[in-house]
């Protein structure tokens, strides 16, 4: 293979992951903000007349607190379990986001309504049922 073409290739994979980088939140490794609201948009735009989509904003609460108590780590740690968590409530078509320090966001496009779950009574509550141990290193 000519090194014009593997170069080419290498800078491809190189812009790949930059921009999987640039669409990711790093600590949770959900979508941000950023893409998070640029996808809402499009989905808006591109939505028929009158089709379903939700939107449902989620936040930890006391997170300061646990935060303040166990330290930065164990508040990073929880962000991961609870972003692990609501990435496998969801659908492929959903999207979760972190959007700012201990809130997040996910989108729901519309699908038949005896597929579509309970929301927020049944997923909502799962969180509440989830513990969390914290064993720093």
């Amino acid at each position: 293979m000519p090194a014009t073409r593997r170069l080419s290739i290498a800078n491809r994979r190189l812009l790949l992951a930059l921009r999987g980088q640039a669409n990711t939140d790093g600590r949770t490794g959900l979508t941000n903000s950023r893409t998070f609201d640029e996808a809402l948009e499009k989905m808006l735009a591109n939505r028929a007349d009158r089709e379903p989509l939700a939107v449902l904003m989620l936040d930890l609460d006391h997170f300061k607190e646990f935060n303040d108590r166990y330290g930065h780590p164990a508040g990073d740690e929880a962000l991961r379990a609870f972003a692990h968590l609501l990435r496998s409530s969801i659908r492929e078509q959903d999207m979760a986001a972190r959007y700012a320090g201990r809130s997040s966001r996910s989108i729901f496009p519309a699908r038949p309504r005896a597929r579509r779950p309970r929301w927020p009574s049944e997923s909502a509550s799962a969180p509440n049922q989830q513990s969390f141990r914290w064993r720093p290193d």
